[in-house]
């Protein structure tokens, strides 16, 4: 099987970026906390959505 090539896009207004300067780029000023038993409710979800697709 062979693989799909996929042509790298030509950026004319891309600027690379270090590390630290993505990390100080913030798309939005609210905060989502997620908490073990939000995860765990999200991973249930998960789960259920997969045991229907393989049944």
């Amino acid at each position: 099987m062979a693989y799909k090539q996929i042509k790298r896009p030509q950026l004319t207004s891309a600027v690379r970026l270090t590390a630290r300067e993505m990390n100080d780029i913030h798309f939005s000023h609210k905060r989502t906390v997620l908490t073990p038993a939000q995860l765990e409710k999200i991973a249930a979800q998960g789960n259920k959505g997969q045991d229907a697709a393989m049944g």
